[in-house]
């Protein structure tokens, strides 16, 4: 994704998942987690783990410890060069991770067709009062904070440049009216697995068919608002089919 604007984000790591960071989170027990997720078929210390792992991530990447407070660059940089494990961080914060704090509400699956797949979760997450974040300068070289419909707008006229679904979840925040409806909805959901379906018509134009668009083969609507993205050079436009914005 380089050039996109993305949310802070990264891979399951076996950590995330040991009986080390078990001791250290609140808020939600690891059958808690497997719960919120609706994932039944998940290990329960797996389910637990991916909760750590957008925490860590968010950490490492934002410097923002959800549920917490900005850390200190002394710490970032421990955590970053791999001095420290998230563990660590934890225990030398003398601090708990609020699982609670981190509500998961979509799940997106890379086309079939890709040769890198992914099983992307994501969670929302209110941002600490005190909070500063701040990109890594590392994996990340820019950071902004944005209003949904502004990052819309500004992808839209080529601003910015957004991945699918980073584009359809902005969309989605962008339909509520403040941080509590997001977290009741987030709250009250199951996130569904998207896996878009990957064409390219005889004019080379790429195509992303979302479940309930003619191309895909499950007729079950994701979202009322789009149904399909298509890329125009590197912006990507979503719509409805027949009917992809300009």
């Amino acid at each position: 994704m380089a050039n996109a604007h993305v949310f802070p984000g990264g891979k399951l790591d076996a950590a995330d998942s040991a009986d080390e960071v078990a001791p250290l989170c609140a808020g939600r027990s690891a059958e808690a987690c497997l719960e919120a997720l609706r994932e039944p078929r998940l290990d329960p210390n797996v389910a637990r783990g991916l909760f750590v792992a957008a925490a860590r991530e968010t950490a490492e990447e934002a410097g923002v410890l959800p549920g917490g407070a900005t850390l200190s660059a002394k710490d970032r940089k421990r955590l970053l060069d791999e001095e420290w494990s998230f563990a660590d961080l934890l225990r030398s914060l003398d601090t708990h991770l609020d699982l609670s704090a981190l509500y998961p509400f979509a799940r997106w699956v890379t086309p079939l067709k890709e040769k890198r797949r992914f099983d992307a979760r994501f969670f929302l997450a209110v941002m600490p009062p005190d909070a500063n974040p701040a990109h890594d300068e590392r994996e990340t070289v820019e950071s902004a904070w944005w209003a949904p419909a502004e990052a819309v707008r500004a992808a839209s006229e080529g601003e910015i440049i957004l991945p699918p679904p980073t584009l359809v979840t902005l969309q989605w925040l962008s339909r509520a009216n403040d941080v509590e409806s997001c977290v009741a909805f987030a709250d009250s959901s199951e996130p569904r697995p998207i896996q878009p379906r990957l064409t390219q018509d005889e004019a080379g134009v790429l195509t992303l068919a979302l479940p309930g668009d003619p191309l895909h083969e499950d007729k079950r609507q994701a979202f009322d608002w789009v149904t399909r993205i298509q890329l125009e050079g590197t912006r990507w436009r979503s719509g409805l089919a027949g009917q992809v914005s300009r």
